[in-house]
C-alpha cells in the first residue's frame, strides 16, 4: 500500500513544474497573447469580465483566474474547474474562431493533462488558462515581435519546452 503512495508522490512531483522555472520560462505570457495578429482571440464580452477580475486583489496565480471561472459559470471560489461546463465554453468560443483547435484544447488541457500546466500548488483555473492561452498562441501564425511584443517567439518557445 505505502508503495503505491510513493509512486504517486514521485509521478506527481516530477510531473508538476517548478515554480521559479515556470515563472522564469512562461511569466510573462500574459503579454504575449496581445501579440497574435491572426484575429482578436478575446470576445468583447470576455473583455468586461476580465477587466472586472484584474482588479480582484491577491496573487495573480490563481485569484484572477478563480474570478473569471467562477463569473463565465465552470469554476467554483476555491479554484476547481468544471471541466463540462468549461469544455462546452471553449467549444462555443471556438466555433467562431479561425483556428480549428478545439480537439487539441480538449487533449491537452483537460483530465489528467492539465496538471502539468503549472506548479503543483497553483488552482486548476490557472492551469487551465495557460494551457489554453498555449495552445491559442501555438495555432498563431502571425505572432509579432515588434514594439512590446519584441520576443513574443522566443517567449512562447521557451515556455513551450516546459511541457513538450
Amino acid at each position: 500500500m505505502y508503495r503505491i503512495l510513493i509512486i504517486v508522490v514521485l509521478v506527481a512531483s516530477v510531473c508538476a513544474v517548478d515554480r521559479d522555472e515556470f515563472m522564469k520560462a512562461c511569466g510573462n505570457m500574459r503579454i504575449t497573447i496581445k501579440c497574435c495578429k491572426d484575429e482578436a482571440f478575446i470576445e468583447p464580452e470576455l473583455l468586461t469580465v476580465l477587466k472586472e477580475c484584474s482588479q480582484v486583489p491577491g496573487p495573480p496565480m490563481c485569484d484572477q483566474d478563480i474570478c473569471l471561472a467562477t463569473k463565465r459559470g465552470y469554476g467554483s471560489p476555491n479554484g476547481k474547474i468544471d471541466e463540462r461546463k468549461a469544455l462546452r465554453e471553449i467549444e462555443a468560443y471556438m466555433k467562431n474562431s479561425k483556428h480549428n483547435i478545439f480537439d487539441i484544447i480538449k487533449q491537452e488541457c483537460f483530465g489528467n493533462n492539465m496538471d502539468k500546466y503549472g506548479p503543483a500548488d497553483q488552482c486548476q483555473a490557472a492551469k487551465l488558462r495557460h494551457c489554453v492561452r498555449l495552445q491559442l498562441l501555438q495555432a498563431c501564425k502571425n505572432l509579432s515581435n515588434e514594439g512590446s511584443c519584441q520576443g513574443a517567439r522566443d517567449n512562447l518557445e521557451n515556455c513551450l519546452k516546459l511541457f513538450m
